[in-house]
């Protein structure tokens, strides 16, 4: 699926606007933190960059495997909690599930936000989350930010980076 940079810029140039009516100083970590933003997509659009991300859904029995790939970023995390909220009625006889991220080529704090999301959103639906599946890059990010060390402790799940 392909997200219009440009419209996400616009929604976020409107968020950083609705601040400034509210007399927010211009040196609060809140509207530092939406003008980085802006910048994010002001670097996108200048390179025309299109995220994609793709995701699957395999069942077999009472596993279900999501595999997802692209990219995972504040373009494209929306779609992650869009597809869980579409699909997650269909799960109803999963016991277990499996992440895969092999695929993933790129991720913010946005899509791991979206990620983490995901994943308690499954524990709380009584599913355990056997394995979550990603490259050896990917886990040493993940690793660094303090993600599977984080899910350990409120067991969800366990990292297989090859």
């Amino acid at each position: 699926m392909f997200f219009s940079v440009s419209n996400v810029f616009e929604k976020k140039r409107k968020e950083l606007n609705q601040f400034a009516k509210l007399n927010t100083p211009l040196t609060s970590e809140e509207v530092i933190h939406r003008s980085k933003q802006l910048d994010h997509f002001i670097t996108h659009y200048q390179k025309r960059k299109i995220s994609k991300l793709d995701i699957h859904g395999i069942k077999k029995g009472s596993t279900l495997t999501l595999k997802i790939e692209g990219e995972l970023d504040i373009i494209t995390s929306e779609l992650l909690s869009s597809y869980l909220a579409t699909n997650k009625h269909k799960w109803t006889s999963v016991q277990e599930i499996n992440i895969d991220l092999g695929e993933l080529n790129f991720f913010d704090t946005s899509g791991i936000h979206s990620l983490i999301l995901l994943i308690l959103e499954v524990r709380d639906n009584n599913i355990s989350i056997k394995k979550i599946h990603t490259t050896k890059t990917s886990f040493e990010v993940l690793n660094l930010m303090g993600i599977p060390n984080a899910l350990k402790e409120i067991n969800c799940g366990n990292f297989i980076a090859v």
